[in-house]
């Protein structure tokens, strides 16, 4: 057998499937792909409404412990200010509650 007219039939044989697979391919492996990109669309937006739910869930959820801490911060200021859990609502003309601490760290130190 001679290779010198072998090789070039090969490789054109090896041309003209390749061509003609992706001609015949195309087409279809195009379509396949809009139906999977129409699936995961369709997956999306039935799965975003759960989410979405669970999303509200957490920030109500979330919502109701910085309430908490803020009413936790509030009474712990009314403490080092030295007024009692009642007066909590407002802090001192001074400002804040490192303004005041010192004065009510020294008070309790000195009974």
């Amino acid at each position: 057998m001679d290779w010198s007219n072998v090789a070039p039939m090969i490789v054109s044989v090896t041309l003209i499937v390749t061509i003609g697979a992706v001609i015949l391919l195309r087409p279809l492996s195009k379509k396949l792909g809009d139906f999977l990109e129409a699936v995961t669309l369709e997956k999306q937006k039935a799965g975003g409404s759960r989410d979405e739910g669970l999303l509200r869930q957490e920030m109500a959820r979330l919502e109701t412990r910085l309430s908490v801490v803020e009413e936790r911060l509030n009474f712990a200021e009314s403490l080092l200010t030295g007024r009692g859990p009642a007066d909590a609502g407002e802090l001192p003309a001074g400002g804040s509650p490192e303004s005041v601490a010192p004065a009510a760290v020294g008070r309790a130190t000195e009974g």
